[in-house]
């Protein structure tokens, strides 16, 4: 089939006096994914990306505007974690405020959502929202899911909702270019730039936000101690480690590792520490032996309460248990500690690579590492693989003395594979490499799927595009 030139596109796209076959082109769906195809198989042609961009905008505009039930609104409709909505939720009330534009939210129960063991969604979570806050802001998820376009990609984990994400403060003129070209706008769940970290304001919003039931659990919290001076620490575990994330995306940047957390314990003997995380499984054993070997540790109350369990209620107090307090450590600044900085501007402190690789040399070097479960020590051999994988001076036996480490301890992790396999490929390993690429293969492990599981940037920095066709031709 014959594809049309860029230029030959929107000669006929800017055509004033168009005949009957040339308004039949215009804002058509199909004609749109012609033009999106050609654009992906040229990408560096920019002109014909301007005129995608173009033509969707104008298709959105014209040919889909009478089926999108909303408009003209800011949108709170995230599928991942419970912190993640409440979030998208407070900012969106904020950009409400700001830009004097209606706010709605659903709360997604259905395809898309992300519901497992490891996290703390459920499919009726609305019961800690106040009565008032739903009646004016809860819109049924069956009506917001009609406002998404199958063939167009929004912000992941929003993808019920066709629209733009603005993550910072702009322009008002700007603000409604956006609600022009897409109807509606999605409140992200990260804190907006200089309005977003309003602590007075969202306050005002807690207030209004959360029930009366879950204010008193709230209230509870705060009498049990004056945490003014207490240290959180906060070891997620659950998913990063024993969940679907398992060693994956998300290693060094949701979940610190036993030593660090250790280290950090050790660093401040002298004060008062509150450890949360998971209470489920592998990781709640982690954080009870924590509490027994460290005299200054104590768990979370809704870790220690009789009928603790990792529901929407037990995490939304540990959050707020987390503003109480003087300072959060963390491995990254997630949407729990986001929360709980919203609400109090709490110190959060993230160790840093020396302090993470010093912890991890020492419990590698004195064999401590062998008192942890086989998943914990594959996690401290994937978080020294990331540290090292940022030298550029890094040997290839270094690197890959810790992926054979975690392929030894958790040898279901076949993304694993793919990383030997980039790692030998970098350092022109070729035997290594056609050894690898032949596990891979009977294993029948797809190439693809296997990089999503790995950060992207060490995916990218490894260049796995260029290795693809190997790859690909392998699984053929």
């Amino acid at each position: 089939m014959a594809v049309m030139s860029c230029h030959s596109c929107e000669a006929m796209h800017d055509k004033k006096n168009a005949s009957p076959v040339a308004s039949m082109f215009k804002y058509n769906q199909y004609v749109y994914l012609c033009i999106r195809a050609v654009s992906r198989s040229l990408p560096y042609s920019r002109r014909l990306k301007e005129l995608e961009q173009r033509y969707r905008r104008q298709l959105i505009r014209s040919k889909f505007t009478d089926r999108i039930p909303l408009k003209g609104y800011i949108i709170a409709a995230r599928s991942d974690g419970l912190l993640a909505r409440i979030n998208s939720i407070f900012n969106g009330v904020v950009l409400s405020k700001h830009y004097n534009t209606p706010f709605i939210f659903t709360w997604v129960t259905g395809e898309g959502a992300e519901l497992d063991k490891f996290s703390c969604i459920s499919n009726t979570p609305i019961s800690f929202i106040s009565q008032q806050f739903l009646e004016k802001h809860y819109m049924d998820e069956g009506i917001v899911r009609k406002c998404a376009m199958p063939w167009h990609k929004t912000m992941a984990n929003c993808s019920i909702v066709t629209a733009t994400t603005i993550a910072k403060k702009i322009p008002y003129k700007d603000f409604k270019k956006h609600m022009a070209e897409y109807h509606n706008v999605l409140a992200n769940c990260q804190s907006y730039r200089h309005y977003g970290q309003d602590i007075a304001m969202n306050k005002e919003i807690f207030e209004h936000f959360f029930s009366p039931a879950m204010k008193d659990k709230f209230s509870a919290i705060q009498s049990m101690r004056d945490w003014k001076q207490w240290i959180t620490i906060h070891y997620r575990a659950g998913d990063v480690i024993y969940g679907r994330c398992r060693l994956g995306k998300y290693v060094r940047c949701r979940s610190l590792s036993l030593p660090v957390v250790e280290k950090a314990i050790r660093d401040n003997h002298d004060k008062n520490i509150v450890i949360m995380g998971t209470p489920h499984g592998d990781s709640l054993d982690e954080l009870i032996q924590l509490e027994k070997k460290y005299p200054n540790v104590e768990l979370s109350p809704e870790i220690t309460s009789s009928n603790a369990s990792h529901n929407p209620t037990s995490t939304l107090c540990d959050a707020y248990l987390m503003s109480l307090c003087k300072k959060v450590i963390c491995a990254g600044d997630s949407n729990m500690t986001q929360f709980a900085k919203r609400l109090s501007g709490v110190d959060i402190h993230i160790p840093s690579v020396e302090e993470q690789k010093t912890a991890l040399e020492a419990s590698l070097a004195s064999g401590e590492v062998f008192h942890y479960n086989r998943m914990q020590q594959a996690f401290i051999h994937y978080n020294m693989f990331m540290i090292d994988f940022d030298d550029p001076e890094c040997s290839h036996e270094k690197a890959d003395a810790n992926l054979r480490q975690i392929r030894e301890l958790d040898p279901e992790n076949m993304a694993i594979l793919l990383l030997q396999f980039l790692i030998a490929k970098k350092h022109e390993r070729l035997e290594t490499a056609n050894q690898i690429k032949g596990e891979i293969q009977r294993n029948k492990c797809h190439a693809i799927i296997l990089s999503k599981q790995l950060k992207q940037n060490v995916v990218d920095k490894l260049n796995f595009q260029d290795h693809l066709g190997e790859l690909l031709e392998m699984e053929v």
